[in-house]
Parts: C-alpha cells; structure tokens; sequence
C-alpha cells in the first residue's frame, strides 16, 4: 500500500478507539490512514491465538460498548461477545457468595438474599440507567467539550432529579446504604470507592452486565477494521511511527525507513496520552508543553497498578469454581489469588483439545496453584503468560498498566481528561489530537474517546460533521476554526 498521501487525517493506533476514530473521519468525508505498530487490529483488546484456540490478552470483558455507537458502525454486539446468564459470579473460598444475574427478578431475588431490598435496588439501577441515558441526551458522553463535575451534576439532575448529587459525591458516601457495603465495594474497583460517583457509575451504566468477547476479541477488532475500510480508510500495520513536527505544528508521522506520510488536517494519538513524550519530538514538547505539564506526564508514567494478568493453556478440559456452564466471569476471593477469570474456549467449539484460561488480579500463590484454583484439582498446565507491566509498555505504549491508561481519578475526569486544560480533545501541540482511554470519558471498550475526538477534529477544520452522535447543541458550540487548520 502506498502512504505517501497527503491524507487528511492519521490516526495513531488501531485498537478499538483508533477504528472507531478513522471510521467516523472517513464517513464525513475525510482520507484517513491508520498506523499500527502491531502486526493485528485491537490493541489491548485483541485476541491472540495459542494453536486453534483464541484468548483475550488483555482486556476480557465487553459491556460498556453503547449501542448507538455499535449501529452507528455497523457491530452486532450479540455476534462478537458471548452473554451468558449469570453475567459473573463471586466465589469466596470455593463458595458462590454472588451470581449477577441478567434477568431482573432472578436478579432482585439474589441480592435479597443479601439482604439488599427490591426498593433499593431499583433506586441503584434507575441511577444506572438514567447515568446512560442522560450521559447521552445530554452530551455528557458524546461530546467535544466535556464539562466540569459540576456542570455534569447539573446537567444529569435536570434530566433525572437525584442524578446529579450521585455523581458529585464519593461512590463510597451513598452506594453502601442502597446495596450494602459488600456489594458496593463488589461493583467497582478499591481505587474508585471514594472517587465521584461519577467513576462507579460510569462503570456500571451497563447494569454490570458482561459480555466475553468471542475468539479473543478478534471478532471486534476485525469488524472495526472492516467498518473503516469500508467507508475509505487506510490501515498499515507493523509500522512504528514518529510524530512528524514542522512549522510550529504536528503534519504527519515519520514511518520506518524514513518515510513522511503527511496529515493535511491533524494526526489523532489512540494510544495513551503518556506515549506522546516518546513520540514527538523534544522541540514540539518543549515549544508547547509547561514544565508543569510535562512532569505530570511523567510522574503519571512512572505510576504502576500492580495487576497481573495471566493467561494459562491447560489440560483437560478445566473446572470453573461455579457450576454454570458456560461459565460466566468468575470473581475469585482466596488464599491463591484476588481477581476475574475468564474461561473462552468453554464458550466456543473446542479446537485443538486445548483450553485456555485467563486471569487479571493479584496472585497470592504461584501459577500451579492459580491453575487448580480456576480449573480444578485436576489440571495440567500446558503453558503460561504473564502480561506485566514491561510487555504493556513494549507492546501496546503503555507505561503504567492502567487499563485506563491513567486513573480514573481527581484530577483527570471530565474537562481535566487527561490533564487540566486538555480535556477537548485537543493537545496543546498545534495539530495533534487525542482519542485513547486517557480521553475523555475515559477507559474500558467503548469507542466513545475516539468517536467524540474524531468529531472534534473535523469541527477544527471547518467540516460539519453528519456521521456522529454528538447532540446538536454541542456540536454547535463546539464548531468554529482550530488548529486543524492552522498552516
């Protein structure tokens, strides 16, 4: 394939927000090249092959995708991930404590149980739903300008009363008296329990239901590939690419080899925002970034969230801790390990006769150990995988492990996503974007960062966008000329 454009646009990364982006791009008109450093779409939500079988390498699960944005590019959820019913269960010392079910009265009549009423549930999820629902009218997820906590309160209490104070206050201040302290701290990570409601929320706006994505996640990646081919994209794998830097902006990427493919309108980074001090040249960094600005980058760089994600090829076929076939995600709680597990060749024809196990957590034993934990006493591991920190940042450019790139956390939600004054989209390098987890609203599969950066790029050119789903009053105050054009 020929790269030597000028395209429009370059979009920096073919995971999930990378597609998404350069379909959006290309919808609207606009000539689109794709680089990826990888020899395969994704990023860390891809599968990788272990013989015949597939397993997700990273991310596991899929459930925050929005719908609209799935049609609006042509993914039927229901074909590229499995939806077992329950979703996941919680098992303690070899103990279902919890089964989430997908069918709302199975579902009330588990969680009474626990002791958590029919009343209090359904205020929890009204919050959920109306935490999607409002987020989307009211352009608190498909936007170009995210706004503050307090506007996004206000906006959300005005399009369902009580929203707004549920985002603003810690998770860990109003969630434990609707669902009890356990199940709380069941439905979001410890990092987020005293965070603005706003994070628990936003991560279970899909009523915690999960999917496992089928083959890996290599049926997404490939449908997102094949969604912005369609409409004109170009893709190019195995390339390693160098922001390109002349004339006081970003216009391209340096390929290897020392080929420049030029960017008329602006490059979009769908990689972690804390790549980009790797990626641009130290004369860009130092012409537009603060001193201040570029060491939180590197202090946010040198952070580590001590997860480990392991994946396992075992033999025979395994065991889950839970007796429901296929098994859901199964939230283990022992002496060996503290995390998830899913099992992908138990929801897919076996193939090859092995069978493959992945686990994200902490492990508290060793790998024999987690292998007979999740797979029964029974099991003979074939071959192992530890994903650490050091494959992240080699393999996918990112440094901390962070699923979502950077914490979903004060100081970086909403309008200081990534960072305070970058939260449109725009880095403060002329021409350059970003559309990754790092943007807002931030992590898990969900498309949103790279289809409301896509919007906000064409805005900046002047182009009035019809392939999106940013609600008319946005789009309006958000258009106008920006640096996408600046020469």
């Amino acid at each position: 394939m020929g790269v030597a454009g000028p395209w429009d646009y370059i979009v920096v990364g073919a995971g999930h927000n990378g597609l998404v982006a350069a379909s959006i791009l290309a919808a609207n008109g606009a000539s689109v090249l794709v680089v990826e450093s990888r020899p395969t779409p994704g990023g860390e939500a891809s599968g990788e092959p272990v013989g015949e079988a597939w397993y997700p390498r990273v991310a596991y699960a899929l459930g925050l995708m929005p719908g609209r944005l799935a049609s609006l590019l042509g993914v039927d959820l229901g074909a590229v991930a499995s939806w077992p019913d329950p979703s996941w269960v919680v098992v303690v010392d070899g103990e279902e404590w919890l089964r989430w079910w997908r069918r709302p009265e199975r579902l009330e009549a588990e969680l009474a149980g626990l002791g958590v009423s029919r009343a209090s549930w359904r205020e929890a999820a009204r919050l959920f739903e109306g935490f999607a629902r409002c987020g989307e009218s009211e352009g608190l997820l498909y936007t170009v300008e995210p706004p503050s906590l307090g506007e996004a309160a206000d906006a959300l209490d005005r399009c369902q009363p009580g929203l707004g104070e549920a985002v603003e206050k810690p998770w860990g201040s109003w969630a434990p008296s609707l669902l009890g302290g356990e199940l709380a701290e069941a439905l979001v990570y410890p990092p987020f329990y005293w965070e603005p409601g706003l994070v628990g929320l936003y991560f279970n706006m899909n009523l915690a239901v999960w999917g496992q994505p089928r083959r890996g996640f290599t049926l997404l990646a490939h449908t997102l590939e094949r969604a912005a081919r369609r409409l004109g994209a170009e893709v190019l794998y195995g390339a390693r690419a160098r922001l390109h830097y002349s004339r006081g902006r970003v216009d391209g990427v340096e390929l290897p080899g020392g080929r420049i493919a030029g960017a008329r309108r602006g490059v979009l980074l769908a990689a972690s925002i804390l790549c980009l001090p790797r990626l641009a040249p130290g004369e860009a960094l130092d012409a537009h970034l603060s001193r201040g600005e570029r060491r939180a980058l590197e202090a946010l760089a040198s952070t580590d969230l001590s997860i480990d994600r392991v994946n396992l090829a075992l033999a025979p076929k395994p065991e889950p801790p839970t007796r429901w076939r296929p098994p859901p995600i199964v939230a283990v709680e022992s002496r060996t390990a503290s995390g998830e597990a899913v099992y992908p060749t138990l929801h897919e024809p076996p193939r090859g006769g092995v069978h493959l196990v992945s686990f994200s957590g902490v492990l508290h034993g060793g790998l024999e150990e987690l292998a007979s934990e999740l797979a029964g006493p029974g099991a003979r591991l074939l071959w192992a995988e530890r994903v650490d920190r050091r494959v992240l940042d080699s393999e996918y450019c990112n440094p901390t492990g962070n699923p979502n790139h950077i914490p979903m956390a004060r100081p970086h939600l909403l309008d200081s996503r990534p960072l305070p004054g970058w939260g449109g989209y725009r880095t403060p390098i002329p021409g350059l974007y970003h559309a990754a987890a790092s943007s807002h609203p931030g992590g898990q599969v969900t498309g949103i960062p790279g289809h409301n950066a896509a919007v906000r790029a064409l805005l900046d050119a002047g182009v009035k966008p019809s392939h999106h789903l940013v609600p008319p009053p946005l789009l309006r105050r958000g258009a106008g000329r920006g640096w996408g054009l600046e020469a």
